[in-house]
């Protein structure tokens, strides 16, 4: 029997009206009567018992449909073991990580790290915007995702590990009026616009850079407020006012100054964050 002729039972079976049924099939009403007519000619027996009023299952149909949902649930279990296994023996772990000069760094360690632990690993590394491996995660099509601790708002149902912890730096451009003073504070960004992403991009960002700029004392700070890193940098590189990184981003990035904030709460930190268990997730967020 096709293995279409038992979805259209099973679509009768459920909904118990036939019109439902091939509503939900995208077929015609009598295009699944005459499947339905065919199935029970294929096995002798009637299926179901139809009037104007309504249509129930025969006890012949009830056994049916109870196997063959039994059957269905063992062949998923199939398909499922087959790509267990063959990830298994595979050795692949995809790695989401966010955009930016920040984690340059920490992608060379991991590779190095899992090559270490488990050298017949494959290592994929996906890199985009905080939102998009935020929904790689959520929709399994990363394993991990290296991402900042403002982003764990959204995430906390997940499994988290900090990765390392940095202090934060107000970063500018060396053509910047700041750049030409001799002794600089915080207050000598006070009157240029602070560049940062949108919330649409990180709701988190956002918000954690908002308070930090403002217990820095900048509250009459001027916004601007950006789709993108790339077209950020762009307009930071250009001497367009000022945003905040790791402490040292900035010397990987040519023409970039920065301020380094000293105080320990102004620090920012890198998470990898899991949504499933495995043997081999875990024994590499061990080691990071």
């Amino acid at each position: 029997m096709k293995l279409s002729r038992i979805e259209y039972f099973l679509a009768a079976s459920e909904k118990l009206n036939f019109t439902a049924a091939a509503k939900s099939l995208f077929i015609s009403q009598p295009a699944l009567s005459k499947q339905i007519r065919l199935i029970e000619d294929e096995l002798g027996v009637k299926l179901f018992n139809r009037s104007k009023k309504k249509v129930c299952l025969t006890e012949a149909g009830i056994s049916f449909k109870n196997d063959l949902e039994a059957v269905l649930g063992e062949l998923e279990n199939a398909v499922e073991n087959a790509k267990l296994i063959g990830k298994k023996q595979n050795n692949v772990i995809r790695i989401g990580c966010f955009q930016g000069a920040a984690i340059e760094d920490l992608i060379y360690m991991v590779s190095e790290r899992i090559a270490q632990i488990s050298p017949e690993t494959n290592i994929i590394f996906q890199r985009s915007g905080f939102r998009e491996i935020r929904e790689a995660l959520i929709n399994n099509n990363v394993d991990i995702i290296l991402t900042m601790d403002f982003e764990m708002a959204v995430l906390y149902p997940f499994n988290s590990k900090i990765i390392f912890t940095e202090k934060s730096a107000l970063v500018y451009s060396e053509k910047s009026a700041v750049a030409r003073k001799d002794i600089i504070s915080v207050n000598d960004f006070s009157q240029i616009p602070f560049l940062i992403l949108s919330p649409e991009i990180s709701y988190g960002g956002y918000h954690n850079s908002l308070a930090l700029i403002k217990n820095l004392g900048l509250n009459n700070q001027k916004i601007e407020i950006y789709d993108s890193w790339e077209t950020l940098l762009t307009y930071l590189k250009m001497g367009y006012g000022f945003t905040i990184l790791f402490e040292n981003v900035s010397t990987k990035m040519h023409g970039l100054k920065q301020f380094v904030i000293p105080q320990a709460e102004f620090s920012r930190s890198v998470v990898a964050v899991w949504k499933n268990e495995s043997f081999l997730i875990n024994k590499i967020i061990s080691n990071l």
